[in-house]
């Protein structure tokens, strides 16, 4: 079987790639490393109805799933566009917040509460007694798949490194400022509401002056990362486990879409910069050994693009197993980009590691995505649980 789009969502995809191409260049993203992001792209994006793809077209949407949104957010990757469009549109919108940009918590939180036996039946396939790859999610070293766990000595990528020590416990409710801040809420610098998972795992929505923040400078400072200590009450969205479940679902696979996007991207550059940079009188791309480190590339990326188009579609229909299907997208993903990434810079040399290149910033967003909405441990965990394997199997 053959997994593409039809000619309706390929239109989409088209139209958002050249609105991202247009105000979305590698120049408005460097830009956002040092100030908030152009609001223009993001209201091309709204009129475009990119905002409100999953919103009913009675409360004012395109009243679409989940497989016209998603290439569209593969796209939004490929740009390391600096607004929080799968928090907005795959994980707000749906659950009826439109209008607003949205930030969120749940894609740190979200593994944590399955760690620590909140919901984990519901966010994972494992029984919560059983306690498989419990390590993978609650240590820090691990790295959980909260931004600041993973160790950027170490190569983990994660936003915040070495912020954090000690147990779960503390990562989860002590932060080095204080019980009452969140883990790193991505975009909350810039956000107009926020999406904070409560204290009985049920979804708020705080407005900005319910919210005060903390900046935390990360490897992606496009991102805008800060930290939320909550003085209002805020609004239960919603307290059904399973409804948040799924948001958490949706935010999997958005972020897996743009980790494709990403993939895409910096293979393009590699390409690009391989078949002109000249060698003993001839392109390096001609070289045996680099043909080898970008067909490798290509490999992971065409291995995990199907497979984020079928959680799409799997998601969409609500199939039984759409979990599992989109933790597979978002690990797939996952070893794509880690791999293509690890290509572009080698292939581009030490010019690669400088910050004046537009690598870095591709780079550095898939460093921090790698590391939200659950790390790739995470991920194959729910997917061995799914197929009844056990965790020393998929350890393996």
């Amino acid at each position: 079987m053959r997994f593409g789009l039809d000619e309706d969502r390929e239109a989409l995809r088209v139209t958002a790639r050249a609105l991202l191409q247009e105000l979305c260049s590698p120049a408005a993203v460097r830009a956002a490393w040092a100030q908030p992001p152009d609001r223009d792209v993001w209201s091309a994006l709204a009129e475009l109805g990119a905002l409100g793809v999953l919103v009913p077209e009675v409360d004012g949407g395109l009243g679409l799933d989940e497989t016209y949104l998603t290439p569209v957010v593969e796209e939004a990757g490929g740009a390391a566009l600096p607004h929080p469009l799968t928090a907005t549109a795959f994980v707000a919108a749906p659950l009826g917040l439109t209008g607003l940009m949205v930030a969120t918590n749940l894609g740190a939180v979200g593994p944590t509460l399955a760690a620590c036996g909140a919901g984990a039946d519901v966010f994972s396939h494992t029984d919560p007694a059983a306690g498989a790859f419990t390590e993978s999610r609650g240590n820090p070293a691990a790295g959980a798949g909260a931004e600041s766990r993973g160790n950027f000595a170490a190569g983990a990528g994660a936003e915040s490194a070495g912020i954090f020590s000690g147990s779960d416990a503390e990562l989860h409710e002590e932060s080095v400022l204080g019980a009452d801040f969140d883990p790193l809420v991505p975009s909350a610098a810039i956000a107009e509401a926020f999406l904070l998972v409560g204290e009985a795992s049920e979804l708020r929505l705080y407005e900005p002056h319910e919210v005060e923040l903390a900046p935390v400078e990360t490897v992606d400072r496009s991102r805008h990362c800060a930290r939320a200590r909550r003085v209002g009450a805020g609004q239960v969205v919603t307290d059904d486990r399973e409804a948040v479940a799924a948001a958490f679902d949706r935010g999997v696979l958005g972020t897996a879409a743009e980790l494709l996007g990403l993939s895409r991207t910096m293979l393009a550059l590699a390409v690009s910069h391989v078949s002109e940079r000249q060698q003993f009188g001839k392109p390096v791309g001609g070289f045996q050994a680099i043909k080898h480190h970008l067909a490798n590339a290509r490999l992971q990326i065409e291995f995990a693009a199907p497979a984020v188009l079928y959680a799409a579609y799997a998601t969409a229909h609500r199939l039984p197993e759409a979990r599992r299907d989109v933790s597979q997208a978002k690990y797939l993903a996952d070893q794509a980009v880690a791999v293509t990434g690890r290509c572009a810079l080698q292939c581009h040399g030490a010019m690669g590691y400088t910050v004046e290149h537009d690598l870095h910033l591709y780079l550095k967003r898939s460093w921090a995505l790698r590391r939200t909405w659950g790390d790739s441990r995470f991920h194959a965990d729910r997917v061995a649980s799914a197929l009844g394997l056990s965790s020393a199997v998929a350890q393996g």
